[in-house]
């Protein structure tokens, strides 16, 4: 897996969903910048279908996907 174009295409989708244009830093808190519950399972959704992978029920906790560098690991661990 490329970590840069993994990078780009989470940042890509996080700013479609969250309506914005600004760059994000990769441990930056996405709940500060508008990530709620709703916007998350539009997330989890988009990066499955876009990445091929289905995260288990354990794994769907608001943490994991609270910051880009976290959202990396979330999938790294689900592609093994």
């Amino acid at each position: 897996m490329d970590l840069h174009a993994t990078r780009l295409k989470i940042l890509s989708n996080l700013q479609e969903i969250l309506e914005i244009s600004d760059d994000i830093m990769p441990d930056e808190n996405l709940e500060a910048i508008g990530l709620n519950s709703l916007k998350s399972i539009m997330l989890i959704v988009k990066l499955e279908e876009e990445f091929e992978v289905t995260f288990n029920d354990e794994e769907l906790l608001f943490e994991n996907f609270s910051t880009i560098n976290r959202i990396m690991q979330s999938l790294q661990s689900t592609s093994i």
